[in-house]
């Protein structure tokens, strides 16, 4: 989804299709990064309550259009 919403301590995992036709990325406002990869997974632990957007520098280049989404931390 666009928009997630977990708790403190939350630990999110995005997943790559196991074809591995495109690749991607999730990178944070704050610059930490996932590697560029056709197939896999990344996770992320989300220790501090706030908003954390993402993007996929591939398909995106900004934070507000294109591959995006964001993880508000309660």
């Amino acid at each position: 989804p666009s928009i997630d919403t977990v708790a403190v301590n939350t630990t999110v995992t995005w997943t790559w299709p196991s074809n591995g036709a495109v690749s991607h990325n999730v990178t944070f406002e704050d610059g930490s990064a996932s590697a560029t990869q056709p197939t896999g997974t990344y996770q992320r632990t989300f220790a501090t309550a706030g908003t954390y957007r993402y993007r996929c520098t591939i398909h995106s280049t900004s934070f507000t259009s294109g591959m995006i989404g964001t993880i508000v931390v309660q």
